[in-house]
């Protein structure tokens, strides 16, 4: 099913030329972008628990390489 094309007012110029994509939403207009990847909105709250977790792991096992206590 395919989803139609919304256009919205562009909070950067005002033209009714921002396009909503999935991804990211861009002003045909001004080509002013919003990267929703970027946000914290196009991330789950789960993902961002692992990356967390998996920068501590990894964090201490460079400190254990470079001779730092764990």
């Amino acid at each position: 099913m395919e989803r139609g094309i919304l256009f919205d007012t562009c909070p950067h110029c005002g033209d009714r030329g921002y396009e909503h994509l999935i991804t990211y939403s861009h002003c045909v207009n001004c080509l002013f972008v919003h990267d929703r990847y970027e946000s914290e909105e196009m991330i789950p709250p789960w993902a961002r628990v692992e990356f967390r977790e998996y920068s501590k792991k990894i964090d201490r096992q460079l400190r254990v390489i470079s001779g730092g206590t764990p």
